[in-house]
C-alpha cells in the first residue's frame, strides 16, 4: 500500500476529476490524504482530510469580481505561508507521491524541491494552462513573485491532463505528460417529451451570472419545454421562474441528465463533460473571459455538439438558439458520439494507473 497526498482548493470544476482520482486510488487499497481549504472537506469525504487555513481566502460561496478572482489565483500559486504549511504537512505525512492541483504551482514546486515524487494534475485543457493562464496576467504576476507556473509544472516528474484528448486543442509534449480522458461518468440519455432543458452555470457566483439566469428563465418560459435551473447554492430568489421552469438551489445532475435534451451551461469543463458523457448537447454562455470557459465552449462548438453565445444575450436570442438546437438532430447526434467515446474511457482509472507508475521513480532526497 502506498500513501498519497492530494493538494487542492475549492475551485468548483477542479474537484470532481481530482476526487475521482483520489477515490480510485483509495479503492485500490492505497492511503489518500486530501489537503485543502476548509471548503474542500465535504468533497473529500470519506477520505482523510487536512485543512489548510492559509487557503481560506479562496471560497466558492463568496461572489468575486474578475479582478479579485485574478489576484486570488495569483496568491494560490505564490503564497509563501501556504507553501510552508503544505511542506510541514507533507513532512508529517511522508507520502510516497504528492498530487498537486496545477493552480497550486508554488506548492508543487516546494514538494519537488523537498524531494517528493510529484505529479501535477490539470483538470482542463492543457492549452488553457500553458498559454492562456501561464502567459496571461495570472501567470506573469506569479512569475514576478518567483513562482513561474511553467517552470513549476516542468519540474514535476509527471503531468496528468484529466480531460478528453480529442477535444483538447493542445499540441502533445514529448514526455512526462499523460492525457487520461475525462473523469466524468454518464449513461446514454433518453430524452423526455416535452424536452427537458437543464440549466447549470458556475458553482462559483461570477459577475453577471444572476442576470443571465433571469434571461434564460424568460427565454425558456416562451418555449414548449420543461426546464430545471440549478443554482449551485445561490439564492433561488434571484429568479422569478415561469410555470414551466423549476428553480433548485442544488440538484443531482445524475438524476436530470439521463432525461435531458439540452444543457445550458457556462463552459466549465466538469459540467460540460458531464453533459457530454450522457450524450446531451449544450448551449454554452461563458461567464468569465479569464477562465477556461471560452476555450472549452469553442472546442465543443467546433466538434458540432454545442452553440456558443454571449452571457448577455437577450431572452429572444436565447430562445431562438434553444429552439434551433432542439429541432436540429445533428447536435444530439454529435453529442451522442462523443458521449459513447467518453463512456468507454475511464479517466479516473487511467489517471490512477499513471500515478502508480510514478511509484517506481527514484526519490530525489
Amino acid at each position: 500500500m502506498a500513501r498519497f497526498a492530494l493538494i487542492t482548493f475549492p475551485g468548483g470544476g477542479n474537484l470532481p476529476p481530482l476526487m475521482r482520482l483520489a477515490t480510485e486510488l483509495s479503492a485500490r487499497g492505497h492511503e489518500v490524504h486530501v489537503l485543502g481549504a476548509p471548503d474542500v472537506a465535504d468533497a473529500a469525504a470519506p477520505l482523510p482530510f487536512v485543512p489548510l487555513p492559509e487557503m481560506g481566502f479562496w471560497t466558492w460561496s463568496v461572489p468575486r469580481s474578475v479582478l479579485t478572482t485574478l489576484m486570488q489565483a495569483v496568491r494560490l500559486q505564490s503564497d509563501r505561508a501556504l507553501e510552508q504549511r503544505v511542506l510541514a504537512e507533507l513532512d508529517r505525512l511522508r507520502p510516497d507521491v504528492v498530487l498537486v492541483d496545477c493552480l497550486l504551482s508554488g506548492c508543487g514546486r516546494r514538494a519537488v524541491a523537498a524531494g517528493y515524487r510529484t505529479a501535477v494534475l490539470f483538470h482542463t485543457y492543457l492549452d488553457y494552462w500553458t498559454k492562456s493562464l501561464a502567459r496571461g496576467p495570472v501567470g506573469m504576476l506569479a512569475a514576478l513573485r518567483g513562482r513561474s507556473p511553467l517552470r513549476s509544472w516542468d519540474a514535476a516528474q509527471l503531468r496528468i491532463v484529466m480531460c478528453d484528448d480529442l477535444l483538447d486543442p493542445s499540441t502533445r509534449p514529448a514526455s512526462a505528460t499523460v492525457w487520461t480522458g475525462s473523469g466524468e461518468r454518464g449513461i446514454a440519455a433518453h430524452p423526455e417529451d416535452p424536452p427537458l432543458v437543464v440549466v447549470s452555470l458556475s458553482t462559483s457566483e461570477l459577475p453577471g451570472q444572476a442576470a443571465a439566469y433571469r434571461r434564460i428563465a424568460i427565454a425558456l418560459g416562451s418555449l414548449p419545454v420543461q426546464a430545471v435551473i440549478t443554482l449551485g447554492g445561490t439564492d433561488p430568489g434571484i429568479v422569478n421562474p415561469p410555470s414551466n421552469v423549476e428553480v433548485r438551489g442544488r440538484a443531482s445532475h445524475a438524476e436530470l441528465l439521463p432525461r435531458a435534451s439540452l444543457v445550458i451551461g457556462h463552459g466549465g469543463l466538469s459540467t460540460t463533460f458531464r453533459a457530454l458523457a450522457h450524450g446531451v448537447p449544450l448551449l454554452l454562455m461563458p461567464m468569465n473571459p479569464l477562465l477556461d470557459q471560452p476555450m472549452v465552449a469553442r472546442s465543443v462548438q467546433t466538434a458540432g455538439a454545442a452553440l456558443v453565445m454571449s452571457r448577455t444575450s437577450a431572452p429572444s436570442a436565447i430562445a431562438d438558439a434553444v429552439a434551433r438546437m432542439l429541432q436540429d438532430p445533428s447536435f444530439a447526434a454529435v453529442a451522442g458520439t462523443i458521449g459513447a467515446r467518453l463512456r468507454d474511457t475511464d479517466g479516473g482509472a487511467r489517471a490512477a494507473d499513471a500515478v502508480l507508475e510514478l511509484l517506481a521513480a527514484p526519490v530525489a532526497r
